[in-house]
């Protein structure tokens, strides 16, 4: 079990606090100038470190990068889950999973504009762009949802089609409008995106609604 805030020591806290902070900065400078035309110097002005003390935290800009990319990913995972908790069946998963995904849209349009640019677009890319840890967390979102539409297909929520077949066409539409959006999110309101997105999804898959 990870060690508490209040258990770690000080240092520790202020490594943890730094660590933070340069990762912060680096979501802001890849979202403006793209991964490849980023340097470990660009992030240190950006963060007010020195380079030196950026390579005492990351070993490398690709380590820095992976380390921005799987906490975002965290975050959303347990935002998912968490709000899971609160539904009564499969319908309201899928529905929370929506939600969850524009909430994390709206409050990150800087990691998923580096996402989007570096993943050109396509979650099926992820491995080659991320490395293998991303690409396990974005299978384990795949795998998740297949779980959730097999669950609504027992129960008579959903209709009886191929449930990976439905989750991947699932992540895809999710995929797209976020990268849509975050090209043309001044065009784009995100909440009447967001049940416009239900409607199209579950309209077409669903039996009853409870």
């Amino acid at each position: 079990m990870a060690k508490s805030d209040k258990k770690i020591s000080r240092k520790e806290r202020e490594t943890k606090r730094q660590r933070f902070e340069i990762i912060e900065a680096a979501e802001r400078i890849f979202a403006k100038k793209g991964y490849h035309n980023t340097s470990m110097n660009d992030i240190a002005k950006e963060s007010e470190f020195s380079v030196g003390f950026l390579y005492k935290i990351f070993a490398s800009k690709e380590e820095l990068y992976s380390s921005l990319m799987i906490q975002k990913m965290n975050e959303l995972d347990h935002a998912i889950d968490i709000q899971l908790e609160r539904a009564s069946n499969p319908y309201e998963q899928i529905e929370i999973i929506i939600d969850a995904v524009i909430s994390h849209l709206k409050e990150n349009r800087d990691f998923f504009k580096i996402y989007i640019n570096e993943a050109d677009g396509f979650e099926w890319n992820i491995e080659n762009k991320f490395g293998k840890h991303i690409a396990e967390q974005f299978d384990k979102f795949i795998r998740d949802t297949v779980e959730i539409i097999k669950d609504g297909i027992v129960k008579g929520f959903f209709v009886d089609l191929d449930p990976t077949t439905l989750a991947v066409s699932f992540v895809g539409m999710l995929n797209g409008y976020c990268s849509y959006w975050t090209k043309n999110s001044k065009a784009m309101d995100l909440r009447r995106g967001a049940e416009v997105l239900k409607k199209i999804f579950l309209g077409k898959i669903t039996l009853q609604r409870s």
